[in-house]
Protein backbone atom coordinates (compact mmCIF):
# COMPACT_ATOMS: atom_id res chain seq x y z
CA UNK A 1 0.00 0.00 0.00
CA UNK A 2 1.24 3.44 -0.87
CA UNK A 3 -0.08 6.87 0.05
CA UNK A 4 -0.53 9.09 -2.99
CA UNK A 5 0.66 12.50 -1.79
CA UNK A 6 -1.18 14.41 -4.53
CA UNK A 7 -4.64 12.98 -3.87
CA UNK A 8 -4.26 11.82 -0.28
CA UNK A 9 -5.60 8.33 -1.08
CA UNK A 10 -4.20 4.91 -0.37
CA UNK A 11 -3.29 2.94 -3.48
CA UNK A 12 -2.33 -0.70 -3.79
CA UNK A 13 0.50 -1.23 -6.25
CA UNK A 14 1.50 -4.51 -7.81
CA UNK A 15 4.31 -5.02 -10.27
CA UNK A 16 3.74 -7.51 -13.07
CA UNK A 17 6.46 -7.60 -15.68
CA UNK A 18 7.47 -4.06 -16.62
CA UNK A 19 4.14 -2.35 -15.89
CA UNK A 20 2.70 -1.23 -12.58
CA UNK A 21 -0.99 -1.61 -11.79
CA UNK A 22 -2.60 0.96 -9.44
CA UNK A 23 -5.85 0.19 -7.69
CA UNK A 24 -7.32 2.74 -5.28
CA UNK A 25 -8.86 1.37 -2.07
CA UNK A 26 -10.74 4.36 -0.70
CA UNK A 27 -14.24 4.49 0.75
CA UNK A 28 -16.73 5.40 -1.91
CA UNK A 29 -18.35 8.82 -2.10
CA UNK A 30 -21.15 9.42 0.43
CA UNK A 31 -20.47 6.07 2.17
CA UNK A 32 -20.11 7.68 5.59
CA UNK A 33 -23.23 9.84 5.19
CA UNK A 34 -25.24 6.76 4.22
CA UNK A 35 -24.60 5.11 7.63
CA UNK A 36 -26.63 7.55 9.74
CA UNK A 37 -29.67 6.62 11.82
CA UNK A 38 -32.17 8.04 9.34
CA UNK A 39 -31.30 5.19 6.99
CA UNK A 40 -32.68 2.35 9.14
CA UNK A 41 -32.69 -0.21 6.35
CA UNK A 42 -29.02 -1.00 7.08
CA UNK A 43 -29.56 -1.53 10.84
CA UNK A 44 -29.94 -5.19 11.81
CA UNK A 45 -33.14 -6.37 13.49
CA UNK A 46 -31.23 -7.25 16.66
CA UNK A 47 -29.81 -3.74 17.06
CA UNK A 48 -33.13 -2.13 16.09
CA UNK A 49 -34.97 -4.12 18.78
CA UNK A 50 -32.22 -3.27 21.27
CA UNK A 51 -32.60 0.44 20.53
CA UNK A 52 -36.39 0.10 20.86
CA UNK A 53 -36.06 -1.25 24.42
CA UNK A 54 -35.57 -5.01 24.31
CA UNK A 55 -32.44 -7.09 24.62
CA UNK A 56 -32.50 -8.45 21.07
CA UNK A 57 -34.03 -11.74 22.20
CA UNK A 58 -37.53 -10.39 22.81
CA UNK A 59 -37.12 -9.70 26.54
CA UNK A 60 -37.69 -6.16 27.78
CA UNK A 61 -34.86 -4.28 29.44
CA UNK A 62 -35.10 -4.29 33.23
CA UNK A 63 -33.12 -5.13 36.35
CA UNK A 64 -31.59 -8.27 34.84
CA UNK A 65 -30.59 -6.23 31.82
CA UNK A 66 -28.90 -3.64 34.04
CA UNK A 67 -27.06 -6.41 35.89
CA UNK A 68 -25.97 -7.86 32.54
CA UNK A 69 -24.74 -4.42 31.49
CA UNK A 70 -22.76 -3.99 34.72
CA UNK A 71 -21.19 -7.45 34.48
CA UNK A 72 -20.39 -6.87 30.79
CA UNK A 73 -18.32 -3.83 31.73
CA UNK A 74 -16.77 -5.70 34.67
CA UNK A 75 -15.54 -8.56 32.47
CA UNK A 76 -14.45 -6.09 29.78
CA UNK A 77 -12.18 -4.16 32.18
CA UNK A 78 -11.10 -6.86 34.64
CA UNK A 79 -10.35 -10.56 34.92
CA UNK A 80 -13.01 -10.99 37.63
CA UNK A 81 -15.34 -13.84 36.65
CA UNK A 82 -18.98 -13.02 35.92
CA UNK A 83 -22.13 -15.15 35.80
CA UNK A 84 -22.42 -17.52 32.87
CA UNK A 85 -25.37 -15.60 31.34
CA UNK A 86 -23.15 -12.56 30.69
CA UNK A 87 -21.25 -12.13 27.43
CA UNK A 88 -19.61 -9.24 25.59
CA UNK A 89 -22.65 -8.25 23.54
CA UNK A 90 -21.88 -4.98 21.69
CA UNK A 91 -25.24 -3.47 22.66
CA UNK A 92 -24.65 -4.03 26.36
CA UNK A 93 -21.10 -2.75 25.98
CA UNK A 94 -22.46 0.49 24.48
CA UNK A 95 -25.11 0.81 27.19
CA UNK A 96 -22.46 0.19 29.84
CA UNK A 97 -20.58 3.44 29.34
CA UNK A 98 -22.24 4.79 32.47
CA UNK A 99 -20.88 1.83 34.47
CA UNK A 100 -17.22 2.56 33.75
CA UNK A 101 -16.94 4.99 36.73
CA UNK A 102 -18.76 2.48 38.95
CA UNK A 103 -16.38 -0.34 38.04
CA UNK A 104 -13.42 2.05 38.36
CA UNK A 105 -14.55 3.02 41.87
CA UNK A 106 -14.94 -0.65 42.74
CA UNK A 107 -11.39 -1.30 41.54
CA UNK A 108 -10.09 1.68 43.52
CA UNK A 109 -11.76 0.29 46.64
CA UNK A 110 -10.12 -3.09 46.03
CA UNK A 111 -6.72 -1.43 45.55
CA UNK A 112 -7.07 0.51 48.79
CA UNK A 113 -8.04 -2.68 50.66
CA UNK A 114 -4.92 -4.42 49.35
CA UNK A 115 -2.77 -1.41 50.32
CA UNK A 116 -4.25 -1.19 53.82
CA UNK A 117 -3.94 -4.93 54.35
CA UNK A 118 -0.27 -4.93 53.33
CA UNK A 119 0.57 -1.76 55.26
CA UNK A 120 -1.39 -2.22 58.47
CA UNK A 121 -2.07 -5.94 58.84
CA UNK A 122 1.20 -7.30 57.46
CA UNK A 123 3.27 -4.34 58.71
CA UNK A 124 5.03 -3.78 55.38
CA UNK A 125 6.50 -0.36 54.62
CA UNK A 126 4.30 1.97 52.56
CA UNK A 127 6.60 1.71 49.53
CA UNK A 128 6.36 -2.07 49.45
CA UNK A 129 2.60 -1.90 50.10
CA UNK A 130 2.25 0.49 47.16
CA UNK A 131 4.19 -1.90 44.93
CA UNK A 132 1.97 -4.78 46.04
CA UNK A 133 -1.11 -2.68 45.26
CA UNK A 134 0.19 -1.88 41.77
CA UNK A 135 1.00 -5.54 41.08
CA UNK A 136 -2.52 -6.48 42.24
CA UNK A 137 -3.97 -3.83 39.92
CA UNK A 138 -1.94 -5.11 36.98
CA UNK A 139 -3.12 -8.64 37.70
CA UNK A 140 -6.81 -7.84 38.21
CA UNK A 141 -7.10 -5.67 35.05
CA UNK A 142 -4.74 -7.79 32.91
CA UNK A 143 -2.70 -4.63 32.20
CA UNK A 144 -5.68 -3.01 30.43
CA UNK A 145 -4.54 0.59 31.01
CA UNK A 146 -0.89 -0.20 30.42
CA UNK A 147 -1.74 -1.78 27.08
CA UNK A 148 -3.69 1.35 26.12
CA UNK A 149 -0.75 3.52 27.16
CA UNK A 150 1.62 1.40 25.07
CA UNK A 151 -0.72 1.59 22.07
CA UNK A 152 -0.90 5.38 22.44
CA UNK A 153 2.88 5.67 22.68
CA UNK A 154 3.21 3.46 19.62
CA UNK A 155 0.73 5.60 17.70
CA UNK A 156 2.45 8.85 18.65
CA UNK A 157 6.05 7.74 18.34
CA UNK A 158 5.75 4.89 15.86
CA UNK A 159 5.77 7.10 12.79
CA UNK A 160 8.84 9.13 13.69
Amino acid sequence: LLLDATTGTMAETSVSGNSEEHRTTVIGAKAVEARNLSNTSQISDEIRSFLDGSDGNGASLGLRSEARTFFTILIFITTIPAPSWVDLHPGFLMRGMSYFPVVGSFLGLMYSIVFDFCCHSLGLPCDISGCMMIVFGLYITACFHEDGLADSADGVGGGW
